[in-house]
């Protein structure tokens, strides 16, 4: 008999790699984790190896075993220290709260701290600072 499996989404993807990171972190053993979210062991175990992708009942139920919100299931680049981080949570519900020009000043202000660390932003790709006639007449 042959297997035909679905090639899996990037979100179920996605929701894959973060269940392996989360019960790594956690160190919890697979029917532990089948115990405590009422998710059969043998659906975690095909979640896993990728034969299936989740429902949004099993999402949740996964989730809130992890004590985490059930979107960052879904969401990729949040490790899972940061998942389960209170203020994390809390940081997300006071923006989403915010208006949007309170928004974008939270935007800039993110922006600023991250060029002060030294980060780059993912993806975007370098380019020399042009230089200005301005620039040029102060040498």
């Amino acid at each position: 008999m042959l297997n035909y499996m679905k090639a899996l989404s990037k979100t179920e993807l996605q929701f894959q790699a973060n269940l392996k990171r989360l019960i790594s972190a956690t160190r919890i053993e697979h029917t532990a984790l089948a115990k405590q979210s009422g998710v059969a062991l043998r659906t975690i175990q095909s979640l896993l190896s990728g034969e299936r992708g989740p429902s949004v009942v099993m999402t949740e139920k996964l989730a809130k075993a992890f004590k985490v919100e059930s979107w960052h299931m879904l969401y990729s680049e949040i490790d899972p220290e940061t998942m389960r981080s209170k203020q994390f949570n809390k940081l997300i519900r006071d923006y989403l709260n915010l208006s949007e020009e309170n928004r974008k000043e939270i935007a800039q202000a993110a922006h600023s701290l991250a060029k002060l660390a030294g980060l780059k932003e993912k993806n975007k790709p370098e380019f020399p600072t042009p230089i200005t006639k301005k620039a040029r007449k102060k040498k």
